[in-house]
């Protein structure tokens, strides 16, 4: 697709969905196939829906919770139930689900590794555009991985997102999901993907030049670039947290690196990248939202342009592209 600078993210605007699944369709019907075999497993929602869940309720109703939006005592009592030996998943918009319980996250998550307990937060980013700053999550991502016993799993569509949730129920453990919402394409039937893997290489090439990016941003770039990108590597990092040692050396082995991130400049990925990388010669670029003094309504493609994928943000896209 030949670049321009009047890219807009409507481009990946999906209008035949027979082909695709919603992203928290992957999550959770791979969860509701665990759930009619494990009574260990419970579901808790604040104030959330999704269709699904119906699904879970008609199957046992008495271990699917509803706690209004009362976020702080929901994580609590789901530390108790899964102190009592429980799998428990949490489901509530990301913004409300992390920054209204982050001291219960510290102390009743955090403190207690060996607990089975997964936050899943729905509207990552930008997604919930029309319902204001409130609703934006762009600094769950630092605020999560501040936490040494937490994983953080950014799923772009349906498959990834299914493969997360098969994961999670081999692996048990504290999580937190960065469950989006929307239908996006998707090629692979499935995903090699491992408890300590944090990237899926959708892209490979001779280049020493990387484009590394997750959730559904994936999506916006291989829709708008992808004829060019082919040229270069381009990584999705499927898990966020924690990196490890193989991936940090990975990554040593290039010269240039692009983040494109939905999240504020100043607590993103590419700053915790840069921390890791830091001392090596390597050029580390970014493309994130460096403002947040945002008080616009609308929709997610219109705040895509204003604040990420803005003119001086795809000038420098442009420029590592060459």
């Amino acid at each position: 697709m030949k670049k321009n600078l009047n890219w807009h993210p409507m481009n990946s605007t999906i209008k035949d969905n027979s082909s695709f699944k919603d992203i928290r369709d992957g999550f959770f019907e791979s969860l509701l196939e665990k759930y009619k075999k494990d009574k260990k497993i419970i579901i808790i929602t604040a104030d959330q829906g999704a269709f699904l869940l119906n699904d879970f309720k008609t199957i046992d109703s008495q271990r699917c919770l509803f706690f209004n939006i009362s976020e702080q005592h929901m994580v609590s009592f789901a530390s108790g139930l899964a102190l009592s030996g429980f799998k428990v998943f949490i489901y509530a918009i990301s913004s409300f689900l992390i920054f209204k319980t982050v001291e219960q996250i510290k102390i009743d998550l955090d403190l207690n590794p060996k607990i089975d307990l997964t936050l899943i937060g729905s509207g990552t980013g930008l997604c919930y555009s029309a319902d204001g700053p409130t609703h934006h999550s762009l600094e769950d991502l630092a605020v999560m991985r501040a936490f040494k016993n937490i994983n953080i799993f950014t799923p772009s569509n349906y498959i990834e997102s299914a493969s997360i949730s098969n994961t999670i129920m081999k692996y048990g453990g504290i999580n937190y999901v960065r469950l989006d919402k929307g239908s996006f394409p998707y090629k692979n039937k499935t995903i090699k993907f491992s408890r300590n893997e944090n990237l899926v290489k959708l892209n490979i090439s001779n280049s020493l030049k990387c484009i590394i990016s997750y959730g559904i941003i994936i999506n916006y770039i291989f829709d708008n670039y992808n004829n060019t990108i082919k040229k270069i590597n381009f990584i999705n990092l499927i898990k966020a947290n924690p990196i490890s040692y193989k991936t940090i050396n990975y990554l040593k082995s290039f010269k240039s690196i692009l983040i494109i991130e939905e999240a504020l400049s100043e607590v993103s990925l590419a700053s915790i990248l840069k921390e890791k990388l830091y001392g090596t010669d390597i050029q580390i670029n970014e493309i994130s939202v460096k403002n947040n003094n945002n008080y616009d309504y609308g929709s997610r493609d219109y705040l895509l342009k204003k604040l990420l994928f803005n003119k001086s943000n795809l000038m420098v896209l442009q420029k590592f592209l060459k």
